[in-house]
């Protein structure tokens, strides 16, 4: 079973060129409350891709040996990696009759990456909408 990179790929780039198409569409002059509304918004995406990055692993976990199959019963063990992050299969001849190894793909990589900007611009959203509603308080 190999892994679907190129699709996964692809969706969390859309996701996030969406949500870079969202905050630059939004004025300058915006009020305080769609600053909050972009924030809220980049905060539950973060929250979303983080939890689906999560279900990925721990379903790659729990399928163990079977995300590992090379056809005909030969399954390898799996393992991970922490650079690049991701899956990796190892078959050995002793076990498998084959010495090779797979993985890790791209796709945690991207996701990570994903994941901090998603984070980066939830935080100067909130930053943003903060300022804004400080600003639009009278002072004293």
């Amino acid at each position: 079973m190999s892994a679907p990179t190129g699709h996964s790929a692809r969706v969390l780039v859309g996701i996030a060129a969406v949500l870079l198409v969202v905050a630059a569409a939004v004025p300058i002059f915006a009020s305080s409350r769609r600053w909050r509304l972009l924030a809220v918004i980049a905060g539950l995406s973060c929250l979303g891709i983080l939890l689906i990055g999560l279900a990925w692993g721990a379903l790659i976990t729990f399928l163990d040996w079977g995300y590992c199959g090379r056809g005909d019963s030969n399954y390898g063990k799996l393992g991970w990696s922490l650079l690049p992050p991701g899956p990796t299969c190892t078959w050995t001849v002793e076990s498998n009759g084959v010495d090779a190894s797979w993985g890790p793909t791209p796709v945690m990589t991207i996701w990570l990456i994903t994941l901090i900007l998603l984070g980066v611009v939830a935080r100067l959203l909130v930053r943003k909408a903060r300022d804004e509603r400080r600003s639009e308080s009278p002072t004293e």
